[in-house]
């Protein structure tokens, strides 16, 4: 099992159901370097990147299966994620 926090909820209409991230999966690390090892630190990181006006870059696990998600958190400050 990897890393990570995993995704309890995705909200209707946020831009992570529009990224097509599901519960279940796992955010492991934000950007390219940054490793996510507990919820506060996660949405401790969304928020500050969420008030610097940026998107997201997240690597989410499916499984086995990884992939890079670009996520817009101008709106919500998780972008419509819950942990």
């Amino acid at each position: 099992m990897y890393a990570g926090v995993p995704v309890s909820s995705v909200m209707s209409g946020s831009a992570a159901q529009a990224k097509g991230i599901l519960p279940g999966e796992r955010i492991v690390q934000i950007g390219t370097d940054r490793t996510i090892t507990s919820i506060q630190e996660l949405q401790g990181v969304l928020e500050a990147i969420h008030n610097d006006g940026r998107d997201a870059l997240l690597l989410v696990y499916r499984g086995d299966k990884r992939r890079f998600v670009a996520l817009d958190l101008k709106q919500d400050k998780f972008g419509g994620l819950r942990f």
